[in-house]
């Protein structure tokens, strides 16, 4: 039986013999949703075939999990533009601990502001300098 771990940054989890990331054995889409694999939903990891996953939860509950696992990526995002930014426009530790302490509402900014016609590179800047000037006027803590 082949294994698949479904996770975004392809950690090692213990007893999975096949990573995503191995293109040269690359299974088709077909036998990720036939055979068995090792799936990460949110904070649990199960054995199942992708054909289970709707009777296992209810699309609310998948739907869920999903914005959940976006939303903890997309901090780690907003944590390296923070720590970007801060290199960039010299901010003290003591203000870049501040936007720190702001990573979850960056983040959903973000998540917010995301459009298709727009890079996310600029996104990202845009509110991280919407983010500095409050902080440089005193407004943010």
């Amino acid at each position: 039986m082949i294994k698949f771990i479904f996770d975004r940054k392809y950690q090692n989890v213990e007893g999975a013999s096949y990573y995503l990331t191995d293109f040269v054995s690359s299974p088709t889409l077909r036998e990720i949703y036939d055979n068995k694999v090792m799936v990460l939903l949110g904070n649990r990891v199960f054995e199942s075939t992708c054909k289970d996953i709707p009777q296992m939860y209810t699309p609310q509950e998948i739907e869920d999990i999903f914005r959940y696992q976006e939303m903890q990526y997309t901090i780690e995002d907003a944590k390296y533009k923070i720590e970007e930014h801060a290199d960039w426009n010299d901010l003290t530790e003591e203000e870049e601990e501040i936007l720190r302490k702001h990573a979850p509402e960056i983040a959903q900014d973000f998540l917010d502001n995301q459009d298709m016609n727009v890079g996310d590179t600029y996104i990202w800047d845009s509110i991280l300098e919407a983010y500095i000037k409050q902080l440089k006027a005193g407004e943010l803590k």
